[in-house]
C-alpha cells in the first residue's frame, strides 16, 4: 500500500474534511482510514462517501464482521446490512464493476477473511472503503478484570492506567527512534512482536489478572507505537487491490 498524505490541522472538523476529501478524490480501489474511537469516521466520513457513491449510480453495500455492527453501519450510511461471512459465502449477487463496499470494524477481521474479501472485491471490480480503529484492548480489558477475576472497579481502572502509561512510554521511544530504525522496519517489528505475548497468554491461560496485565501490556504498547506514529504522520493508507 502507498501513503496518501493529508493536510495537517489541529481541528477535528478539518481532519474530517481532509479524510472525506481523500476518499472522494482517491483513484485507488481500496481505501482505508485510520482513527481513534469517536472521531466520526462512520457518521461523517463514510456516510458522505456512501452518499457520493450512490449519487454516481453505484450499489452501496454495508459489511461488518458481526450482525450488530453491520446493522449500526447500515442505519448510518442508509444501506442494507450484511456480514462479511455472508458476502464471502456467496450470499449476494454482485453487479460487476458497479458496487462500492464499506467495511466496518475491519480490524476485527481475521487475516484470512480480509484477504478473501480483498480478492473478491478485485474480482467484482468493486470499490472498497474501510477504517481501522485503535485502542481496542484498553476499553475491553478493565471490565474483564472485574467480571472474570472479580477485581474492584478501582483496581480494574488502575490496571487500565498501567497499560496506558506503558503505551505512552513506548510512543515516546517510537518518536525518538523510528526515523533512525526506519518506519517499515519498526512497523514490521512491532506487528510481529505484538502477537507473541498474546499467544503466550493463550497457551498458558488467563490464570490471574496480573498474568493478563503482564502479557497484554507489551502487546498493546507495541501496537500503539504503530497507531500513534500513523496518527502523527496523518495519512490515509490507500492502495490497489
Amino acid at each position: 500500500m502507498r501513503p496518501f498524505p493529508l493536510p495537517c490541522s489541529n481541528g477535528r472538523q478539518e481532519r474530517r474534511r481532509s479524510a472525506t476529501g481523500g476518499l472522494l478524490v482517491s483513484t485507488a480501489s481500496v481505501t482505508a482510514i485510520h482513527g481513534s474511537a469517536g472521531t466520526a469516521k462512520t457518521t461523517t466520513v463514510l456516510a458522505t462517501y456512501a452518499r457520493t457513491d450512490r449519487d454516481e449510480g453505484l450499489v452501496v453495500r454495508d459489511l461488518a464482521p458481526t450482525a450488530t455492527a453491520a446493522d449500526v453501519l447500515g442505519r448510518t450510511v442508509n444501506a442494507e446490512p450484511m456480514t462479511v461471512a455472508r458476502m464471502l459465502n456467496g450470499g449476494e449477487e454482485i453487479e460487476q464493476g458497479r458496487e462500492a463496499w464499506i467495511v466496518d470494524e475491519a480490524s476485527m477481521l481475521s487475516a484470512r477473511d480480509a484477504a478473501r474479501l480483498l480478492a473478491l472485491a478485485r474480482e467484482a471490480g468493486a470499490r472498497l472503503g474501510t477504517y481501522l480503529i485503535n485502542n481496542g484492548l484498553l476499553p475491553w480489558l478493565p471490565p474483564q478484570y472485574k467480571t472474570v477475576f472479580h477485581m474492584p472497579v478501582n483496581g480494574s481502572i488502575h490496571y487500565g492506567f498501567i497499560m496506558s502509561g506503558a503505551a505512552l512510554i513506548a510512543a515516546f521511544a517510537c518518536a525518538l527512534a523510528i526515523d533512525k530504525v526506519g518506519r517499515r522496519r519498526w512497523y514490521v517489528g512491532a506487528l510481529l512482536f505484538a502477537p507473541l505475548p498474546l499467544a503466550a497468554l493463550y497457551w498458558q491461560g488467563a490464570t490471574s489478572a496480573m498474568a493478563v496485565l503482564c502479557l497484554a501490556t507489551p502487546a498493546f504498547a507495541a501496537m500503539q507505537t504503530v497507531t500513534y506514529s500513523l496518527y502523527l504522520f496523518r495519512v490515509i493508507w490507500a492502495g490497489r487491490v
